[in-house]
């Protein structure tokens, strides 16, 4: 596969990310605002990719159980999340909202992108990370048509089909990491660390929402209730 089809596929990717982000909270916010936020958080992908995969590798050494070929998976992770964090407080959004259809919306590209690795460079060891990206969006659709019905989840709150389908995927990324330690598309041996502690992070987030227990301050809510605060103290 030439180089022009490899960056179509992952621009394919971008758009179906894209438009999956839209599809789930286009009832809760203006188009604007969900579009804008789609591309902040796009932007930041590709730019913490990019800074990952060129930069860390002047500054790490790799050893038996460390590699540079994966960086950009957590550069991406990492410029992801600041764009939602910047539309979060930006728009006034709720965090559990965007955070689960921006991670489903990245799941998807993750893996299309992997796919189109896959074909460009015939390395079927790849198959399995674009395979479990998808199998794990079917996860996530199961999750969600369900999810009000199990007596366990006692708060009924959105997020859990997509934030439970989150921790599943790094779940079954760190596994495949011990199982083909040698693929090009994680940081070695080593990436197992990450992988659990994310998907450990996301569970118990899962956990909070079930319980009731989650509530996010953001910057914006702390700014608001310090002027807020100011008002009342200049009234009095």
């Amino acid at each position: 596969m030439s180089n022009l089809p490899l960056v179509l596929m992952l621009l394919l990717g971008g758009f179906v990310f894209l438009f999956a982000y839209w599809k789930r909270i286009r009832e809760d916010y203006i188009s604007r605002f969900v579009f804008a936020s789609g591309f902040y958080i796009i932007i930041g992908v590709l730019i913490g990719a990019t800074a990952f995969q060129l930069i860390l590798p002047h500054l790490l050494h790799q050893s038996p159980v460390f590699q540079y070929n994966g960086l950009w998976f957590w550069g991406g992770v990492a410029g992801g999340f600041a764009g939602l964090f910047a539309s979060v407080n930006l728009f006034k959004m709720k965090f559990t909202e965007v955070f689960e259809a921006a991670g489903i919306g990245l799941l998807l590209w993750f893996g299309i992108s992997i796919l189109a690795i896959v074909l460009a460079s015939r390395k079927t060891d790849a198959i399995l990370f674009s395979l479990s990206s998808f199998l794990i969006f079917g996860l996530y659709r199961f999750l969600d048509a369900k999810y009000r019905r199990f007596t366990w989840y006692k708060s009924g709150r959105v997020g859990f089909a997509g934030i439970m389908s989150l921790g599943v995927f790094f779940l079954i990324r760190a596994a495949l990491i011990l199982g083909i330690p040698g693929s090009d598309l994680h940081i070695g041996k080593v990436g197992v660390i990450p992988s659990a502690v994310a998907a450990f992070l996301l569970f118990y987030f899962v956990y909070n929402l079930s319980e009731g227990q989650w509530q996010l301050k953001t910057a914006v809510q702390a700014r608001a209730r310090l002027k807020k605060a100011k008002k009342l103290k200049r009234i009095k």
